[in-house]
């Protein structure tokens, strides 16, 4: 018997991200790596932030990215954080708490976007493209978005991600093969 997590299923993502405790917990993975810089700090200062942007991040899951570097936030940026579940938007707008009226939430599919949005300066994927099956199409989408001249940033992990990890999932049972991916049970 082999059991495969398919992390580009939507049902998967949906049950998975219902809420940011799970995201939460693999976010947690996070703080036994050796890099002494925050990630979401070290993400936010790649984002190239111009004048009155209009910015839209998908999959912004618990809003960690903002809440990190509230005080780095353009005061004239006009912020749209979207997620695929409402709860997890919930728990976005409760984890920006105070600074919640910067920032416009808006339940949205990456793969269903509503017709008429954008145009944006920004558009931000952070860790949110691997969980698509449609990968060409979600780009095609995001291109459609972008004003003239704007910026699509996106985050991903890679093949080699968590190597450690996959060795401690080995080293645990011969049953289990660990890829970023997902984690595979035969």
């Amino acid at each position: 018997v082999r059991l495969t997590v398919d992390c580009a299923s939507r049902d998967f993502n949906r049950s998975q991200y219902a809420g940011a405790g799970n995201l939460c917990k693999r976010i947690g993975i996070y703080r036994y790596n050796s890099n002494p810089e925050n990630w979401y700090e070290w993400v936010f200062r790649r984002i190239p932030f111009g004048r009155a942007d209009r910015i839209l991040e998908f999959a912004c899951g618990n809003g960690e990215l903002w809440r990190r570097n509230l005080e780095r936030v353009p005061e004239d940026a006009e912020i749209t954080l979207s997620d695929l579940n409402e709860r997890m938007l919930e728990d976005c707008a409760a984890n920006l708490s105070g600074s919640r009226d910067r920032f416009r939430l808006a339940v949205m599919d990456l793969l269903d976007i509503p017709p008429g949005i954008g145009p944006f300066s920004i558009v931000i994927a952070n860790h949110a493209l691997y969980h698509l099956a449609d990968k060409r199409g979600a780009l095609a989408r995001i291109a459609g978005m972008l004003a003239p001249g704007g910026r699509f940033v996106a985050t991903t992990i890679g093949r080699e991600d968590n190597q450690e990890l996959g060795a401690l999932f080995s080293g645990y049972s011969a049953r289990i093969e660990f890829s970023p991916a997902g984690v595979a049970a035969s």
